[in-house]
């Protein structure tokens, strides 16, 4: 299908480009999940998306990458990766960076799902818990590799306008 090869460019482009930017990290290209959704333990971050096609940005990783994500975007020492906890700060952080990638898949995507808004992100963490896309839906998962950690990028995308009939009124379509 078009749009999933179309989110799994845009998902590894805009992985790559935040993570080397916001946290001087190279990322090796990604591989793409076979089942439907990665068992998840650890720290969620999900970001809707809403427009002509509307759906969610998720970003899942364990402990180990979320404290990561906070030592660098805060510049903290490395060594405190290893010892900090999971408060307030590491979800933030979290949270922050899942903003800009989805932001970036988002713009990405933008010539050909059309314009789309983005909410403010939402964070989960915790252990045993699972999380499920909708059927009907174009998605792509995507898996990382971060010093030896891997985490996921997943886009899940439905059309929110039918162009034989409005499933609402296109004009009340928030511009990006």
């Amino acid at each position: 299908m078009k749009e999933s090869g179309m989110l799994v460019n845009a998902i590894e482009k805009a992985t790559k480009e935040v993570f080397e930017t916001m946290l001087e990290a190279t990322l090796p290209d990604s591989r793409r999940a076979v089942q439907e959704d990665p068992a998840a333990g650890g720290v969620v971050s999900l970001v809707g998306l809403t427009g002509n096609w509307s759906g969610t940005g998720t970003f899942c990783c364990t402990p180990a990458v979320a404290r990561l994500v906070a030592v660098r975007m805060l510049m903290l020492d490395e060594a405190e990766a290893d010892s900090q906890t999971i408060d307030d700060d590491v979800l933030d952080a979290v949270a922050e960076l899942t903003n800009m990638v989805v932001g970036n898949i988002k713009n990405i995507l933008a010539d050909h799902f059309g314009e789309m808004a983005i909410s403010i992100p939402t964070v989960v963490y915790g252990r045993n818990f699972r999380f499920k896309s909708f059927a009907g839906t174009t998605q792509e998962t995507c898996i990382f590799d971060w010093n030896g950690n891997e985490f996921f990028v997943k886009v899940c995308l439905a059309p929110t306008y039918n162009h034989g009939h409005a499933a609402h009124d296109k004009s009340l379509v928030p511009a990006a």
